[in-house]
């Protein structure tokens, strides 16, 4: 009933698993898994842009710009 659906719950997926990725490459040996997605979960629903500048912001990666890059 809803074809897009799908697509814009695994674009959420990707940007997620990105995020998590790349904060996780970050802190290395200070990444907790754990505290990643009680923050997440915590955050309610936000837009994938949002979400990437809270995290980015809650476990001190700065302004929001790709970590690396």
């Amino acid at each position: 009933r809803s074809p897009g659906q799908a697509t814009s719950y695994f674009y959420g997926f990707t940007r997620l698993m990105e995020l998590r990725s790349e904060v996780e490459r970050a802190r290395g040996a200070k990444f907790d898994r754990r505290e990643f997605h009680d923050f997440i979960l915590a955050q309610g629903l936000l837009p994938p842009a949002q979400m990437r500048k809270a995290v980015l912001e809650q476990f001190g990666l700065g302004s929001g710009a790709p970590v690396g890059r």
